[in-house]
């Protein structure tokens, strides 16, 4: 089956487990000047949960006729192991442990942390930072944040993309055929084996690029910096290029 979870305000903590149920534990919370205007607010704050074939849909509404509305709801679920999650929140965290179905995880300011998914398919921030530990994907996997650092420990797909815009970008025991890597400010570091006719790029605008590779798979390498040194502890037979005065 499958659980998909979207809230406003509040921490979402999702853990897969054995049995067939899904359990939810919702804590909500409003803040106000006195306690009757704050149990108003929480009787307003209402949380859907909907019941379909095979899929449950949680979902928090906020009341429309309120601005400034001061309210949030803690999620804490616990489904099957087997199942698929998405998880969605605007302002909190997400941190989703040991789901094995398909994994869609994202949070507009707040960070991001999962481990344990073997069909792991989106892991996203705007304002924050993101974690990926011990996970899997048969196809590809996109792990990406807007102001915050990426960081990926054991991790295999066919394909990733790993990016930040203000931020490192930290790929750990990473095996992939393919894989993109990009941050404009911050540095990059891949370690891990190459796939034999693989192919990864690794760019960044303002930072640092190190690879430390595995194994004895041969490679070609294009190696360009703007304003630093490029350094390799393998033997390179360089093949020279021209370049716009004529030199080589």
């Amino acid at each position: 089956g499958a659980v998909e979870i979207s809230n406003v305000a509040g921490n979402i903590v999702v853990t897969g487990g054995n049995g067939s149920q899904v359990r939810i534990e919702a804590v909500k919370r409003a803040r106000a000047r006195d306690e009757g205007d704050a149990q108003a607010l929480l009787g307003e704050l209402r949380i859907e949960v909907t019941e379909l074939t095979n899929r449950v849909e949680v979902r928090t509404v906020y009341p429309r006729n309120r601005r400034n509305y001061s309210g949030s709801v803690e999620y804490t679920v616990s489904m099957p192991a087997g199942g698929s999650a998405t998880i969605k929140t605007v302002s909190g965290d997400v941190r989703v442990t040991n789901v094995r179905g398909e994994l869609r995880g994202e949070s507009v300011s707040g960070d991001v942390v999962t481990s344990g998914s073997t069909r792991l398919l989106l892991v996203k921030s705007v304002s924050g930072d993101v974690q990926v530990t011990d996970a899997s994907t048969e196809g590809e996997a996109t792990v990406s944040t807007v102001s915050g650092d990426v960081v990926a420990r054991n991790l295999k797909a066919r394909s990733l993309d790993l990016g930040s815009v203000s931020g490192d970008v930290m790929a750990t025991d990473v095996t992939s055929e393919r894989a993109t890597l990009k941050t404009v400010s911050g540095s990059l570091e891949y370690s891990g084996p190459l796939a034999r006719n693989g192919r990864y790029e690794m760019t960044a605008h303002s930072g640092n690029v190190r690879l430390a590779l595995s194994g004895n798979t041969g490679f070609e390498l294009e190696a360009t910096t703007f304003n630093g040194d490029v350094r390799s502890d393998f033997p390179i037979t360089l093949h020279s290029s021209p370049v716009g005065d004529g030199r080589r």
